[in-house]
């Protein structure tokens, strides 16, 4: 467990703090204060779920949350820095449950597919928690700081389950660097996936095909 501990640790020090910086202009300390800043979130993400993430503006998610222009110009520059802190949240939220998803599985010494089937559980309730949460991601493209985000989410997510890999993988992995790359691989596909099931709507089918080709790849290495 301590490799573990020590991977998760690893993993935590690598979010960008110039990309947190990008976010919220101060940190509330008031309840009122946090309340008005999650209004202000989920009026962004509920729109978001609405239409395309180009046409989100200042006016139309302070309209939405019920609060004065002023006050979103308060706690955020502009436009982008809402998505990014929207972001922010999603992600670790997501990832703080991948984490646990996966540290349970070693608790308890589970099978690494059932270890995979939590994980792509855990993927997929960000989507079903955020319903802006798909045009979000879809949006990273044009936004070189969401794009970090979801690349750092990805990359902090592989470092935990390469460690699983390492665990499980016997001769077939050499060490912690492979395990990473296919760990990694595994993460793409699996993200890739859950994002086109809920793009399809239907997630719970496409949910299952992510989890039997995450399967199938991944026995290569792990099966003896």
């Amino acid at each position: 467990m301590a490799g573990w501990c020590i991977l998760r640790a690893m993993a935590d020090r690598q979010k960008d703090p110039k990309i947190s910086d990008l976010g919220l202009r101060r940190r509330p300390t008031q309840k009122r204060a946090k309340k008005r800043i999650s209004d202000i979130l989920e009026a962004a993400d509920n729109l978001l779920a609405e239409g395309d993430i180009n046409s989100l503006t200042t006016t139309r998610v302070a309209e939405r949350a019920g609060v004065p222009v002023g006050v979103v110009y308060h706690y955020f520059t502009n436009i982008e820095a809402v998505l990014i802190e929207l972001l922010q949240r999603s992600t670790q939220r997501m990832l703080e449950e991948v984490f646990e998803e996966l540290s349970l599985a070693v608790e308890e010494n589970l099978s690494w597919r059932a270890a995979n089937t939590a994980m792509v559980d855990a993927l997929a309730k960000t989507y079903w928690r955020h319903p802006g949460y798909l045009e979000l991601r879809r949006g990273a493209g044009y936004s070189k700081p969401l794009d970090d985000i979801i690349k750092g989410e990805k990359r902090r997510a592989a470092q935990v389950l390469a460690e699983r890999i390492v665990a499980l993988g016997g001769d077939k992995v050499s060490g912690l660097e492979e395990a990473y790359v296919i760990a990694r691989t595994g993460i793409e596909a699996a993200t890739s996936l859950v994002a086109f099931g809920f793009a399809s709507g239907n997630p719970e089918r496409i949910l299952t095909e992510s989890k039997r080709q995450l399967n199938a790849y991944m026995s290569t290495y792990l099966d003896h």
